[in-house]
């Protein structure tokens, strides 16, 4: 590349890859199954200059976040078959994308507003702010300290893991959106009557949290062949306990890490 990588997204038969000059290539695999890195595809995104901040995998697309638009794109596509824009500020920009089902949240560079988009309608169903959470949080704090951080609040990370959304936010509280709205292939913003309501975790920042990711803490009973175990082994991953074999009992507790000023590593 001629200029830096800023996001990678794998979606199984196509990478997409967001460079620092703006451009937008994807990489795809040949006949016999092997990528060909020699020839990359340009997506022409109609936004000369500006960078791809964000993308996701949503249902059989690709969302991707430039400027103050969502791009969408079929997976393993080439063209932009959808152009959203967020808000009514030309200047603002989607920072971060985050997707639950048919559920696409949005957080924008400035602000503590979360946006969820539809994945099929594109229509925004609901927005939930964070302020009054965040706020509550700091209640403890030095009241100047206190409201420069509510004053300059926005959301810094952005995670979705087993029906939950995570966020981060420059005051350095972690916070969840649990009970979210059921929504299908067909609902309306009309149909959605309550928004949830964020929930703040006690483990946090002094400073900005710089990152979410998401975990599977598995601890394993019991031996393949049935026999007792006395020792348990717990593993952290990315990936599905769906491959486990069902000889083998576990059980699995959702563990979320993040990282940020003031404080290093942490679980919340």
């Amino acid at each position: 590349f001629k200029s830096g990588v800023v996001r990678l997204c794998h979606t199984g038969i196509s990478v997409y890859v967001s460079l620092k000059d703006g451009h937008l290539i994807v990489f795809s695999r040949t006949a016999v199954g092997d990528w060909d890195t020699r020839d990359p595809a340009e997506i022409i995104t109609n936004l000369p200059g500006s960078i791809v901040t964000s993308m996701a995998v949503v249902e059989s697309d690709v969302w991707c976040a430039c400027r103050d638009r969502l791009l969408v794109i079929t997976k393993g596509g080439t063209f932009v078959k959808k152009s959203i824009v967020v808000g009514s500020d030309p200047m603002a920009k989607v920072s971060y994308i985050a997707c639950i089902g048919v559920c696409v949240y949005v957080a924008m560079e400035s602000g503590g507003v979360l946006h969820c988009y539809h994945a099929y309608s594109h229509e925004c169903l609901f927005s939930i702010d964070t302020m009054a959470s965040v706020a509550q949080m700091l209640t403890g704090c030095d009241t100047i300290i206190r409201q420069h951080k509510i004053n300059c609040l926005r959301i810094t990370a952005l995670e979705s893991f087993r029906g939950l959304i995570w966020a981060g936010t420059s005051a350095g509280v972690i916070l969840t959106m649990q009970n979210l709205p059921t929504i299908t292939k067909s609902t309306t913003a009309r149909e959605v009557t309550e928004t949830p309501q964020p929930q703040a975790s006690y483990n946090g920042h002094t400073g900005p949290v710089r990152f979410i990711t998401a975990t599977e803490r598995l601890k394993r009973i019991g031996k393949a062949g049935g026999g007792p175990d006395t020792k348990s082994q717990d593993t952290l991953s990315r990936h599905s306990t769906s491959d486990l074999p069902p000889s083998a009992s576990s059980s699995v507790q959702n563990t979320p890490l993040h990282g940020g000023g003031g404080g290093g590593v942490g679980r919340a």
